[in-house]
């Protein structure tokens, strides 16, 4: 194949995963009543992709393009986790300024449990008072991105934050499967 083709093949896959993750976001947003975003890592950094807001005066001020380390957040931590424990040990090696070794340490330590589970949760890691909880997107076995729903702690009581979790995995296994079958 041609450097051209595979290049226009890559924008139009960009394309029609941009047009199934914008419907993913804005359902996300509606049935859970806070942000919805989708998440990609690049490089050693992770970057909002897509994003629905929700209605609410108090919502994220994040918006896509935004950049943020993979090490702080549900998101970020998704996709850290897909990396594998020597991707992410290396990671650390490579931070500038490094991380507290206890942060590095209990990161490292929750990879792992993230990648078996499937999902990660957050409270107040990338912003004070701020609750996630994310799922791989995964084509063909291999995370491409994260979604993630996140909202101020003091809407989110245990009972939402389940319901929120079953929402978040659902979105993302549904993603992934409609994703897959536009790369065959």
């Amino acid at each position: 194949m041609t450097e051209q083709f595979l290049l226009t093949r890559a924008a139009e896959q960009a394309f029609q995963a941009s047009k199934a993750l914008r419907p993913l976001v804005d359902r996300l947003s509606k049935a859970t009543g806070e942000a919805a975003l989708v998440i990609r890592r690049v490089g050693d950094y992770a970057t909002c992709v897509e994003m629905s807001q929700t209605e609410h005066a108090i919502r994220l001020s994040f918006v896509p393009g935004q950049i943020m380390s993979l090490h702080r957040g549900a998101g970020p931590k998704v996709l850290l986790a897909a990396m594998g424990e020597n991707w992410a040990a290396r990671y650390f090696d490579r931070l500038e300024p490094s991380p507290p070794l206890a942060e590095r340490d209990t990161v490292l330590a929750d990879l792992p449990a993230i990648d078996s589970q499937g999902w990660a949760k957050s409270a107040a890691e990338v912003d004070e008072g701020v609750w996630a909880v994310a799922a791989p997107i995964t084509i063909a076995g291999r995370v491409v991105a994260a979604v993630t729903v996140a909202g101020p702690e003091f809407r989110i009581d245990e009972s939402r934050a389940e319901q929120i979790l079953r929402e978040v995995v659902s979105g993302a296994e549904e993603i992934s499967r409609t994703l897959s079958t536009w790369r065959q």
